[in-house]
Formats: structure tokens, C-alpha cells, sequence
């Protein structure tokens, strides 16, 4: 069963109402419980049913129903390994010394006494995602 809702309040409470409808109706409680609102995904394991309770960018990113729709999984061909055209396999992948510009990948630092290290970031260090134009980007 793969279902998922719009909050991380909301997601535990699927989970928790889950564990508490099976065991009253079924007497049977999880074999194993993993993950947590916070993370994404919550897993009920009982052992001949297995409950996700996902957010909706979990639910997208491990397309559980497009894995498992025609049964069991094949598992899909490692691909081959490139060949290496650097001569030297301890250059790295750019070998040639060339600045790459990664500035745009990287989050800001605080200074852990309050003082943002860029404008994007909030007064607690972290990244205030509202000034840079998303929500919480485990949630959009």
C-alpha cells in the first residue's frame, strides 16, 4: 500500500492511525516500522502487507508503483564502466586543472553566532528557502 500526504504532521498521522486500526482490527502489529515523517518515507512492515507512507516528492522520486507494476522487479543491467581517457587515474575527472564554477550548488555557512555568510541565508545559518522563492523543498 503506497499513500502519502501533504504534511509531516499529516504523514505521521496516517501512520500512527495505520498501526492503531490494524492492531484493532487485526490483532497484529507492525514486524518493523523505519523511517519518519521527517524523512520522507515511513515503512509498516507487516510481513504480507507493507504500508509507505510517503511525501509527495518521495513518492515521485522512488516511483514504487512504476517499480513494482508488472510483478517482481528484473533488475535492470549495471552499465559499463566508461574507459578512463585520462592517462592518469589520479587526476581526477577534470584533469586539465580547469575552474569549474560551483558557487550556484552551494549552501550558505553561518558564522554559528547568528551572522548570515550570504543574503540567502537566515539568521539561524540554515537557508531561508521563502527568500530564495521555494518552500521546503522535501515538501514542493
Amino acid at each position: 500500500i503506497v499513500c502519502c500526504g501533504n504534511s509531516r504532521p499529516q504523514n505521521q498521522a496516517i501512520a500512527t492511525n495505520v498501526c492503531d486500526e490494524v492492531e484493532e482490527l487485526h490483532d497484529r502489529i507492525p514486524e518493523s516500522k523505519q523511517g519518519t515523517a521527517e524523512s520522507g518515507w515511513i515503512l509498516l512492515d507487516y510481513g504480507d502487507v507493507i504500508v509507505h507512507v510517503m511525501t509527495p516528492k518521495s513518492r515521485a522520486f522512488y516511483d514504487l508503483e512504476g517499480f513494482w507494476k508488472n510483478g517482481d522487479p528484473k533488475p535492470k543491467p549495471k552499465p559499463k564502466p566508461k574507459p578512463n581517457p585520462n592517462p592518469n587515474p589520479d587526476a581526477g575527472p577534470n584533469p586539465e586543472g580547469k575552474r569549474i564554477d560551483i558557487e550556484h550548488l552551494l549552501l550558505p555557512n553561518g558564522d554559528g553566532q547568528g551572522q548570515e555568510s550570504t543574503p540567502s541565508g537566515s539568521a539561524d545559518g540554515g537557508v531561508d528557502f521563502q527568500q530564495m522563492g521555494e518552500d521546503d523543498p522535501f515538501w514542493s
